[in-house]
């Protein structure tokens, strides 16, 4: 359901890969998030199953946009995210993580 781009965003229909577990993101630069949109153009979860997520080398405002609504998370790990200033305080709202690793966040 993901449509071609500029590469600077995912736009789907629905929520993007709904069965998804698993995801590793490494250096993309030009990935400026994802836009969720339903059939009736209200904005919807991405990978409503994603348990696990590794970023690394990704803008702060990139991963900020990944975690919202991640409510299946259980292991989130973020490497060298030179922008990320601060872990925003609507992550307790991940009541399933269970494991957070954070390296080489020079600004954190």
């Amino acid at each position: 359901d993901a449509a071609p781009g500029n590469g600077e965003g995912i736009s789907a229909v629905g929520p993007l890969f709904p069965s998804l577990r698993e995801l590793s993101l490494a250096y993309i630069p030009k990935l400026k998030g994802w836009r969720r949109m339903s059939k009736d153009c209200r904005t919807t979860l991405p990978f409503p199953r994603l348990n696990a997520l590794d970023v690394d080398g990704m803008g702060s405002e990139v991963v900020l946009d990944m975690l919202q609504g991640l409510l299946s998370l259980q292991t989130l790990k973020i490497y060298g995210c030179e922008g990320l200033k601060e872990i925003p305080e609507w992550i307790d709202n991940l009541t399933s993580l269970k494991y957070l690793h954070i390296e080489n966040c020079p600004k954190l």
